[in-house]
């Protein structure tokens, strides 16, 4: 819908992308105006900006014009609505992995460390080399005796 003019079927869409061209170009005074809607969102544009419009459903999302290629605006509109469905199937998606995720850390929360005693035993044998290598002594002492010989 552009104004308040419907258009439907395949003959009336160049038509359409010629009134959509020129209602998102054709007015000076207010700041934002809606021109239309297309799929359930509001097709609008932002006064002083020539380039872009705006589909605004429950987010607004940026869609560039270019006055030349009038079908071209109507195939970026369609485009953008694609990729949101796109980026929904993503989101949901993404959801139910860190459910899942989450399922699986509560699950882990309360088991012991499989590796504790491996773990223990390693950390001893550190402290022991460090021990014996003299590592845990600061620089500062290495240092010193470096001035002093």
């Amino acid at each position: 819908m552009i104004g308040q003019q419907t258009y439907r079927g395949k003959k009336s869409r160049e038509q359409a992308a010629e009134e959509l061209l020129t209602a998102l170009l054709s007015w000076e005074t207010e700041e934002v105006r809606v021109c239309g809607s297309y799929k359930g969102f509001q097709i609008v544009m932002r006064a002083g900006e020539t380039r872009k419009f705006y589909l605004r459903g429950k987010h607004t999302y940026d869609v560039y014009i270019s006055p030349q290629n009038p079908l071209g605006n109507l195939s970026g509109l369609e485009s953008e609505l694609r990729r949101l469905d796109r980026y929904a199937e993503a989101a949901q998606d993404d959801c139910k992995r860190k459910e899942q995720a989450l399922v699986d850390y509560t699950e882990q929360h309360g088991r012991p460390f499989e590796q504790e005693e491996r773990l223990r035993a390693l950390l001893a044998k550190q402290a022991d080399i460090k021990r014996s290598l003299d590592l845990d002594k600061s620089d500062m002492q290495v240092v010193a005796e470096d001035k002093a010989a």
